[in-house]
């Protein structure tokens, strides 16, 4: 009687966890990591949803600086934009738009369909013909299973 009734619970168990996936309910955890291999500061990175009119809070917990990394975790398969803001002293230097002395680098379009999504942040040297060569810094967006 007692082992029926174990068998009975644990089969009960199995069909809930089994139902609650079948019915669309998201058990895995989404999140986005964070790579600086920039030479420079990354102070501040915000994740929206595409489209959204604001950017919101803060998501990083500190300052990444060259070479740290940060999970930011608790999102939702969708789709997404993501704002990096690098502190930067030696503005002239860059090629896009610097202002007080923080370069700002957006990816749009990043689709959630694993559970990491993964941006590196490089920095590299852009050439013009009737300009001298300077720095940018560009998000790369990888994805993890």
């Amino acid at each position: 009687m007692r082992r029926s009734r174990s068998w009975g619970i644990l089969a009960a168990v199995i069909l809930v966890a089994v139902a609650t996936v079948f019915a669309g309910c998201n058990l895995l955890q989404y999140q986005f990591c964070i790579n600086n291999f920039t030479s420079y500061d990354l102070k501040e990175v915000n994740v929206a949803n595409q489209g959204a009119l604001s950017w919101g809070p803060n998501d990083l917990t500190s300052v990444l600086v060259s070479g740290q990394s940060e999970d930011i975790k608790g999102f939702a398969p969708g789709t997404y934009m993501v704002r990096g803001v690098f502190d930067i002293v030696d503005e002239f230097l860059f090629c896009g738009e610097a202002v007080n002395n923080e370069l700002i680098v957006v990816n749009e379009g990043i689709e959630i369909t694993t559970t990491n999504v993964c941006i590196d942040y490089y920095q590299g040297l852009s050439w013009n013909r009737r300009l001298p060569a300077c720095s940018t810094i560009y998000g790369d967006v990888r994805f993890e299973i």
